[in-house]
C-alpha cells in the first residue's frame, strides 16, 4: 500500500496504538509508523521505565510520541484506561502486537498461566478492537493489525496457550474484518515465524534452533525490522 493512502498531507495527522511498543517488535513497528507514514505513535505497555526512554529516545528522533501505561492482563483497568485514551487520542490505526508465551507440556498446563495468556494475547485485543473501532467507523477510514504467530497454524510442543491464543487472534480477525469492511475499516493479522527477538530466546533451548531454522527456507530467523 502507497504510504501516502494512510497518512496524507491533506489530512490531519492520525494517531497509532501499538500494545507493547516499549520494547522489541513493538518498538520497531512504532519507528517505522512514524517516519514513514508519519503518524503520532501511542505506546502502550506495562513496563514505565522502558516506556519513558523509547519515548524520549525515538523523540529525539523528530517523532510525535505518547505513551499510556497499561497492563493488558487487568481488564477493570484496560477498559478504563482505554476508554479516557480513546477520548484523548482516538486511535486511527491499531497494533495488537504485545503477547505473552509461558511454556509447558499441555497435559500439565497451569489453569493460572492458562488464564494469562488468553487474557494478554486474545481478550485485550478484542477490547482495543472495540474500544478504537467508533472512531475509526466515523471517520470512514482505519486499519487494525493484529501480531498473530506460526503457531496459531500449526502446533509446537510446549505451546498449548501461545498456540491456541494465536489459532483464536487469527479467526477473531476474520470475524471483525467482514463485520467492519462496508465501513472503511480494514483488519488484518500478520503471523511470523521465528523473530529474533528476547521472546524467542526464551521460548526456544538452544539444542532445538537447528531443527526449527531447518524448516525456515531462508535458513535464520526474521530481524525485527523485517
Amino acid at each position: 500500500m502507497n504510504p501516502q493512502t494512510i497518512a496524507r498531507s491533506d489530512s490531519p495527522q492520525r494517531t497509532a496504538w501499538i500494545t507493547g511498543g516499549a520494547n522489541g517488535i513493538g518498538r520497531v513497528i512504532a519507528e517505522r509508523i512514524g517516519h514513514h507514514l508519519g503518524m503520532r505513535v501511542v505506546l502502550l505497555d506495562r513496563d514505565q521505565a522502558s516506556l519513558d526512554r523509547t519515548a524520549s529516545e525515538l523523540g529525539e528522533q523528530g517523532l510525535d510520541v505518547d505513551i499510556q501505561f497499561l497492563d493488558l492482563q487487568d481488564r477493570a483497568s484496560l477498559v478504563g484506561t482505554v476508554a479516557q485514551l480513546a477520548q484523548r487520542l482516538p486511535a486511527d490505526l491499531l497494533v495488537n502486537n504485545a503477547g505473552v508465551a509461558i511454556t509447558a507440556p499441555a497435559t500439565s498446563y497451569k489453569l493460572d498461566d492458562w488464564d494469562k495468556s488468553l487474557a494478554i494475547n486474545l481478550t485485550a485485543p478484542m477490547l482495543l478492537t472495540q474500544h478504537c473501532l467508533p472512531h475509526m467507523q466515523q471517520r470512514r477510514w482505519g486499519r487494525i493489525v493484529n501480531i498473530a504467530s506460526v503457531s496459531g497454524l500449526r502446533a509446537g510442543a510446549g505451546r498449548v496457550a501461545y498456540g491456541t491464543s494465536k489459532a483464536a487472534l487469527i479467526a477473531m480477525t476474520q470475524q471483525f474484518a467482514i463485520e467492519v469492511a462496508k465501513t472503511g475499516v480494514t483488519v488484518n493479522a500478520v503471523a511470523p515465524s521465528m523473530v529474533r527477538s528476547e521472546m524467542l530466546e526464551r521460548l526456544v533451548e538452544p539444542g532445538q534452533m537447528a531443527g526449527l531454522l531447518a524448516r525456515i527456507p531462508a535458513g535464520r530467523p526474521s530481524e525485527m525490522h523485517e
